[in-house]
């Protein structure tokens, strides 16, 4: 549904923008699509091919790397969002501060269900608020699907790593947050299509995405500790989920036990692996795979 992306593109108010496309070696016509775009567009287009599917994540780095802009508005191929969105986003970048600019990341935004038209999760505490990624879920718990425009060379410090399968979708986001902070407002700008294949991965089955994922969980419950923990219940469930990942990868208990030396989360090692130990037996269970179509080692 990449129309839905140039008709929103199409409609903005606010025109001094570039439309960065990669084709992740699609087969279902989307490259002549762009390329009829790219013809008939009044603004820059820029297409970069892939030649076979790598995932989102590598995608997602090929389109930052190129970028010229100040702010990065990332789009899925099923994305649309509202005509003053780009105006809106310029404007209250505009409005800060230099003080203000040098320690954002950038503007966060809602997003609506595209069959009910309600908001997609909950509200932010105030807005606009300046947050981050890590204390507006841990924290404040705001849920659900949101959205923005961050700035285009604090996304080029990041990438994501080249692994088989996305490392984590929130590896970026959580990193920015340890060091900058985001103009969060209650304002509805994108529309979410809850059947959109967006997740950072490539078309790689599940299990062979298991190291990527595994070492994310270690990446995550060591970095993000100080966050987790104000959540007791799923600061548990992270840290299963180091041990269920590498019980699933035959990893054994020690492995993941040094990955948490030295860290707060390398203290409660017994109760993760005891949780993970858990839940890898129940996954493992016959009566569980009775019915079960696919590992899924994330639940």
């Amino acid at each position: 549904m990449i129309e839905r992306v140039w008709r929103s593109i199409q409609n903005q108010a606010f025109r001094d923008f570039e439309w960065v496309c990669v084709d992740d070696g699609s087969e279902d016509g989307s490259l002549r699509k762009l390329e009829s775009y790219q013809a008939n567009a009044n603004f820059p287009v820029l297409i970069i091919k892939h030649e076979r599917n790598s995932g989102k994540h590598i995608a997602w780095n090929h389109a930052v790397a190129v970028a010229k802009g100040e702010l990065f508005v990332p789009c899925d191929s099923d994305d649309e969002f509202d005509s003053d969105t780009l105006e809106f986003f310029s404007r209250q970048w505009d409005g800060l501060t230099n003080v203000e600019r040098n320690r954002a990341s950038g503007i966060n935004v809602l997003c609506r269900h595209a069959e009910s038209r309600e908001l997609v999760g909950s509200l932010f505490p105030h807005s606009p608020m300046w947050s981050n990624n890590l204390e507006l879920f841990y924290r404040f718990r705001v849920t659900g699907e949101k959205w923005g425009c961050i700035r285009t060379d604090v996304l080029k410090k990041w990438e994501f790593p080249l692994t088989q399968g996305c490392f984590g979708e929130s590896y970026v986001w959580y990193s920015i947050a340890r060091q900058y902070q985001a103009l969060c407002f209650n304002k509805i700008l994108r529309t979410y299509y809850s059947d959109q294949g967006n997740k950072l991965s490539a078309k790689v089955p599940r299990v062979e995405r298991l190291p990527a994922m595994y070492d994310y969980a270690c990446w995550h419950i060591r970095e993000n500790w100080d966050y987790i923990k104000m959540q007791p219940v799923r600061l548990v469930g992270e840290g299963s989920n180091v041990f269920l990942r590498a019980f699933l990868l035959d990893r054994g208990l020690a492995e993941p036990r040094v990955r948490l030396q030295g860290t707060r989360a390398g203290l409660f090692w017994p109760l993760f692996a005891m949780v993970g130990w858990l839940r890898f037996l129940k996954m493992k269970s016959p009566e569980r795979n009775k019915s079960a179509t696919r590992l899924d080692p994330t639940e």
